[in-house]
């Protein structure tokens, strides 16, 4: 009887569904790097969120704390809209619409975007 109990917790494991490879949760390659997503940006060490509709203050200060300060900042028009640009270095800029952060990009030297998800200009 003294081994029912690990034998039950086997199956309970053994029974769930294993994560989808189906391409659609991010791969964690390493914990310190973060993870741009369609809705923000995740860093897996800190199992911090930075996400899309955060008050531009508080993600300034989350980014800062994780990569550093900002490089430059600038206010442009979008689309009819005022846009701020953070610059972090590497390529790396967030873009705050109404006081919200609201999109990032990876641009590569040169200035094409490599990536980028949500509210984005072309510099």
């Amino acid at each position: 009887m003294r081994y029912a109990a690990p034998f039950v917790i086997l199956l309970a494991v053994a029974a769930c569904d294993p994560i989808p490879d189906d391409g659609s949760a991010p791969v964690i390659d390493d914990p310190q790097e973060p993870l741009f997503l369609a809705d923000g940006i995740y860093v897996p060490a800190t199992d911090q969120a930075i996400g899309f509709g955060r008050e531009q203050g508080g993600a300034i200060a989350s980014m800062t704390r994780l990569f550093g300060a900002p490089v430059r900042e600038r206010t442009t028009t979008c689309a009819g809209s005022a846009v701020t640009q953070v610059y972090w270095g590497g390529g790396l800029i967030t873009n705050f619409v109404g006081g919200a952060f609201q999109g990032w990009q990876v641009v590569q030297q040169g200035g094409s975007t490599v990536d980028s998800s949500g509210v984005i200009c072309v510099a």
